[in-house]
Protein backbone atom coordinates (compact mmCIF):
# COMPACT_ATOMS: atom_id res chain seq x y z
CA UNK A 1 0.00 0.00 0.00
CA UNK A 2 2.80 2.36 0.82
CA UNK A 3 4.61 1.92 -2.49
CA UNK A 4 0.80 2.59 -4.24
CA UNK A 5 0.54 5.85 -2.36
CA UNK A 6 3.91 7.00 -2.85
CA UNK A 7 3.50 6.60 -6.69
CA UNK A 8 0.33 7.99 -6.69
CA UNK A 9 1.83 11.33 -5.19
CA UNK A 10 4.35 10.69 -7.96
CA UNK A 11 1.85 10.30 -10.83
CA UNK A 12 -0.33 13.46 -9.14
CA UNK A 13 2.71 15.54 -9.80
CA UNK A 14 3.02 14.18 -13.27
CA UNK A 15 -0.37 15.04 -14.29
CA UNK A 16 -0.57 18.40 -12.99
CA UNK A 17 3.17 19.36 -15.41
CA UNK A 18 1.63 18.28 -18.64
CA UNK A 19 -0.70 20.66 -20.71
CA UNK A 20 -2.58 17.66 -22.08
CA UNK A 21 -3.87 16.00 -19.37
CA UNK A 22 -7.33 15.93 -19.05
CA UNK A 23 -9.24 18.74 -17.52
CA UNK A 24 -11.47 15.75 -15.60
CA UNK A 25 -11.02 12.27 -15.01
CA UNK A 26 -10.52 9.19 -12.60
CA UNK A 27 -7.53 6.99 -12.73
CA UNK A 28 -7.57 3.54 -10.75
CA UNK A 29 -4.04 3.17 -10.17
CA UNK A 30 -2.33 -0.01 -9.60
CA UNK A 31 1.37 -0.84 -8.73
CA UNK A 32 3.88 -3.78 -8.58
CA UNK A 33 7.78 -4.72 -8.02
CA UNK A 34 7.22 -8.20 -9.79
CA UNK A 35 6.87 -8.87 -13.67
CA UNK A 36 3.31 -8.66 -13.95
CA UNK A 37 -0.10 -7.87 -12.48
CA UNK A 38 -3.13 -10.10 -12.49
CA UNK A 39 -6.61 -7.90 -14.08
CA UNK A 40 -8.12 -8.89 -11.05
CA UNK A 41 -6.00 -6.40 -8.95
CA UNK A 42 -8.47 -3.98 -10.48
CA UNK A 43 -11.41 -4.62 -8.13
CA UNK A 44 -15.36 -4.92 -9.60
CA UNK A 45 -16.46 -2.02 -7.54
CA UNK A 46 -13.47 0.10 -8.85
CA UNK A 47 -14.16 -1.25 -12.78
CA UNK A 48 -17.88 -0.31 -11.69
CA UNK A 49 -17.26 3.39 -10.58
CA UNK A 50 -14.72 3.96 -13.61
CA UNK A 51 -17.70 3.06 -15.97
CA UNK A 52 -20.18 5.52 -13.81
CA UNK A 53 -17.68 8.11 -14.89
CA UNK A 54 -16.75 7.31 -18.63
CA UNK A 55 -20.58 6.39 -19.16
CA UNK A 56 -22.89 8.27 -16.95
CA UNK A 57 -22.54 10.51 -13.11
CA UNK A 58 -20.46 9.29 -10.24
CA UNK A 59 -20.66 11.06 -6.77
CA UNK A 60 -18.71 11.00 -4.20
CA UNK A 61 -18.97 13.04 -0.75
CA UNK A 62 -15.82 13.78 0.75
CA UNK A 63 -15.92 12.32 4.36
CA UNK A 64 -15.75 15.01 7.25
CA UNK A 65 -12.95 13.49 9.25
CA UNK A 66 -11.44 16.58 11.08
CA UNK A 67 -9.26 18.06 8.65
CA UNK A 68 -9.63 20.79 6.51
CA UNK A 69 -11.64 19.52 3.20
CA UNK A 70 -10.83 21.84 -0.28
CA UNK A 71 -14.84 21.08 -0.72
CA UNK A 72 -18.01 18.67 0.52
CA UNK A 73 -18.73 16.59 -3.16
CA UNK A 74 -17.66 15.95 -6.74
CA UNK A 75 -19.25 14.66 -9.44
CA UNK A 76 -17.77 13.47 -12.37
CA UNK A 77 -19.98 13.05 -15.47
CA UNK A 78 -19.30 11.76 -18.71
CA UNK A 79 -15.32 12.13 -18.30
CA UNK A 80 -12.31 10.26 -19.19
CA UNK A 81 -11.83 6.90 -16.66
CA UNK A 82 -8.53 5.08 -16.58
CA UNK A 83 -6.50 2.12 -15.62
CA UNK A 84 -2.89 3.39 -14.20
CA UNK A 85 -0.37 0.16 -14.31
CA UNK A 86 2.75 1.16 -13.07
CA UNK A 87 5.73 -1.43 -12.74
CA UNK A 88 8.38 -0.56 -10.58
CA UNK A 89 12.16 -0.64 -10.13
CA UNK A 90 14.44 0.45 -7.34
CA UNK A 91 16.56 3.15 -8.97
CA UNK A 92 15.14 2.82 -12.52
CA UNK A 93 12.22 5.37 -13.62
CA UNK A 94 8.60 3.51 -13.38
CA UNK A 95 6.97 1.93 -16.86
CA UNK A 96 3.57 3.09 -16.73
CA UNK A 97 0.68 2.87 -18.89
CA UNK A 98 -2.90 4.88 -18.49
CA UNK A 99 -5.19 2.63 -20.23
CA UNK A 100 -8.97 3.70 -21.05
CA UNK A 101 -11.43 1.65 -18.64
CA UNK A 102 -13.37 0.22 -21.64
CA UNK A 103 -10.35 -0.64 -23.27
CA UNK A 104 -8.82 -2.58 -20.12
CA UNK A 105 -11.96 -4.29 -20.02
CA UNK A 106 -11.85 -5.39 -23.60
CA UNK A 107 -8.05 -6.32 -22.89
CA UNK A 108 -9.08 -8.28 -20.14
CA UNK A 109 -11.66 -10.78 -22.47
CA UNK A 110 -9.21 -11.05 -25.52
CA UNK A 111 -5.77 -12.24 -23.14
CA UNK A 112 -5.10 -15.67 -22.43
CA UNK A 113 -3.52 -14.57 -19.34
CA UNK A 114 -4.68 -13.88 -16.17
CA UNK A 115 -2.18 -11.11 -15.52
CA UNK A 116 -0.52 -7.89 -17.48
CA UNK A 117 3.31 -8.35 -18.30
CA UNK A 118 5.16 -5.04 -19.65
CA UNK A 119 5.64 -7.02 -22.69
CA UNK A 120 1.90 -7.77 -23.19
CA UNK A 121 0.97 -4.07 -22.35
CA UNK A 122 3.63 -2.49 -24.97
CA UNK A 123 1.86 -4.99 -27.70
CA UNK A 124 -1.52 -3.39 -27.06
CA UNK A 125 0.15 0.21 -27.08
CA UNK A 126 1.52 -0.27 -30.59
CA UNK A 127 -1.66 -1.75 -32.04
CA UNK A 128 -3.96 0.76 -29.82
CA UNK A 129 -2.26 3.86 -29.17
CA UNK A 130 -5.70 5.54 -29.01
CA UNK A 131 -6.70 3.52 -25.76
CA UNK A 132 -3.63 2.93 -23.62
CA UNK A 133 -0.22 4.57 -23.57
CA UNK A 134 2.99 4.30 -21.81
CA UNK A 135 5.48 6.68 -20.09
CA UNK A 136 8.74 6.90 -18.21
CA UNK A 137 7.81 8.26 -14.93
Amino acid sequence: MKKEAQFTTRFRKWLQSREDSPHAAAYEIKVTTDSSIPFSAVKEHQIGALEQVKHGMFSQKIPDAGWQNPFDLYVLCKQEAYVVVAFLTPRKPSQVWIIDIDFFLHMQELEERKSMTVDMLQKWEDNEPDYISGHLL
